[in-house]
């Protein structure tokens, strides 16, 4: 069928097929390139045409808030992104996890732009780790989409979710990248 819901199928089942082996573990082919994050908030890992890059996280405080992100701005080269708050509340963090961050700029990027991905960690198993991500397109620091990573049966899977049921539509508006 020529038809555009066919279409949006197909590339429904190849975006979720990259990702699957994207923001899978290593037992697959392809592997995320780990980001790590100084003290400063430096990111470290990514080629230089993302340099400088970095972030700024701002936790909850207190026994409600502890495990909330507050805020978090990204900057990557000239591009600047504050990631909206309605959007980076909605996921708690695990018992003593932290936000990690991964990125890949060298797979095929037909189904997938450059992207880093913004992990919010909720429990760690032998096979993987469940919670949140966030996939940021690294060219523009636009928001790919949100996919929710589950634990079942000793394995993960994957559900897209969409950004904008986190968020009003004025939300989003105030939080588009701008340059530096």
């Amino acid at each position: 069928m020529l038809g555009g819901t066919k279409i949006q199928t197909c590339n429904w089942a190849v975006i979720m097929a990259a990702l699957t082996m994207l923001l899978a573990e290593p037992c697959h082919g392809h592997v995320d390139t780990v980001i790590e994050v100084g003290d400063n908030g430096e990111l470290s890992g990514l080629p230089p045409e993302y340099m400088p890059a970095s972030v700024l996280i701002e936790y909850g405080r207190g026994m409600q808030l502890a495990r909330k992100v507050l805020k978090l701005t990204v900057s990557l080269g000239d591009l600047q992104v504050s990631l909206p708050q309605c959007l980076t509340r909605a996921f708690e963090l695990g018992e003593g996890q932290q936000l990690q961050f991964a990125a890949s700029w060298y797979h095929d990027q037909s189904t997938l732009p450059p992207y880093l991905a913004v992990q919010f960690p909720t429990e760690t198993h032998e096979f993987g780790v469940a919670g949140h991500v966030i996939l940021l397109n690294l060219d523009s620091l636009e928001i790919i989409q949100v996919v929710r990573r589950r634990a079942v049966d000793s394995t993960l899977t994957y559900e897209r979710l969409s950004a904008d049921s986190f968020c009003q539509e004025d939300e989003r508006r105030n939080n588009s990248p701008d340059s530096r």
